[in-house]
């Protein structure tokens, strides 16, 4: 006699797969509101950015940044920051990285309006007398910054004030 045929493997079922549960109307209905709501939101105020306020920058700005703030700059007085920081470097061996940082110094400075600079007073002292003498020799061996604009004539007379922050002294 030929041999029995063997039966095909038993294959577990499985059961079908649940639908993935859908939220309640009225859940999707508040998140669909909130959602607009949200845009909404997010569209206005991309409008009034967009309208109230000027952009941000400038062509006659400093490279260094001379505001905390977003508004427009003085575009005569960042030519002078920008010509006396150009002069300022640090003395050899003056502090690390991270002493540097923290100081800060201010000097004030007449402008004659031809532009000659008079010799800087300290007003602020930062504590460390090498850091305050290479901001004085920054504004004495600047010497002179572009004439004051007509319109900006005797304005800077009675002295300007100068910040030097350390963070921003080319090593």
């Amino acid at each position: 006699p030929p041999p029995e045929p063997t039966p095909p493997p038993k294959v577990a079922e499985t059961p079908p797969e649940k639908p993935a549960e859908r939220p309640s109307r009225t859940d999707s209905r508040s998140t669909s509101s909130d959602l607009k709501r949200a845009l909404a939101r997010a569209r206005a105020l991309s409008q009034a950015t967009s309208e109230d306020e000027p952009p941000e920058g400038s062509l006659t700005g400093s490279a260094m940044g001379t505001s905390s703030s977003a508004e427009e700059g003085d575009a005569y007085m960042t030519q002078v920051h920008d010509a006396i920081h150009r002069n300022w470097s640090a003395p050899s061996g003056l502090l690390d990285e991270a002493q540097l940082k923290g100081l800060v110094a201010e000097l004030k400075v007449s402008i004659a309006d031809s532009g000659r600079l008079g010799t800087p007073t300290l007003t602020r002292s930062s504590g460390n007398t090498v850091f305050d003498e290479s901001c004085v020799d920054a504004v004495r061996s600047t010497g002179q910054v572009p004439a004051v604009p007509p319109a900006m004539r005797g304005r800077f007379r009675n002295g300007v004030v100068i910040e030097f922050e350390g963070k921003d002294l080319r090593r």
